[in-house]
């Protein structure tokens, strides 16, 4: 009981301070749950979330097809991993691509990726990205994961800052909290 509460309110804080961001391009910011939980406890964790505000992502990696760097890297590049995806995926799964630097979302963005996440930018990248990206692909959505926190420094984004229509809220235990 103690971690869902605590879930359930480190969420509420993202939530909130999400509502307080000023996007440029009036796209409501979410906060969205990981995957990344204990076992046995997915579901209790994503209730928790949800009764903190937050929004339910993916249940399992059925759901959604994810290009990491370390698909990358074994397929090819992003252009031939993206397009393999793009073209065997099952109907009703989102194509996304984890991109680290601005030249990994020019391939995404080429490629025709249906979701981008931005993963350990600095606040400048992430915005950036996001411009870019509300440009060039202004259906696909935007996460941002890695380094997302309410207590910013120099190079982590705070999470107002970004200006991302999702990014990702914890499910697993902080330090100073129960959560």
């Amino acid at each position: 009981m103690q971690r869902m509460s605590g879930i359930a309110t480190l969420t509420n804080e993202y939530v909130a301070e999400a509502a307080k961001a000023k996007s440029p391009s009036r796209i409501q910011t979410k906060i969205l749950d990981t995957r990344k939980t204990i076992p046995g406890l997915r579901a209790l964790d994503k209730y928790a979330v949800s009764c903190g505000g937050g929004t339910n992502h993916r249940l399992d990696l059925q759901d959604g097809i994810l290009i990491k760097n370390n698909h990358i890297t074994l397929g090819g590049g992003i252009p031939a991993v993206l397009a393999r995806a793009l073209a065997g995926r099952k109907p009703g799964q989102v194509v996304q691509v984890e991109v680290r630097t601005p030249a990994e979302l020019d391939q995404a963005i080429a490629g025709g990726a249906e979701s981008i996440l931005l993963d350990n930018m600095t606040p400048k990248e992430v915005k950036k990205a996001v411009k870019q990206v509300r440009k060039e692909l202004p259906k696909a959505t935007i996460e941002a994961s890695g380094s997302v926190t309410l207590r910013p420094s120099a190079t982590t984004p705070r999470l107002a800052s970004t200006s991302s229509p999702s990014a990702r809220s914890p499910t697993r235990p902080l330090p100073s909290t129960s959560a």
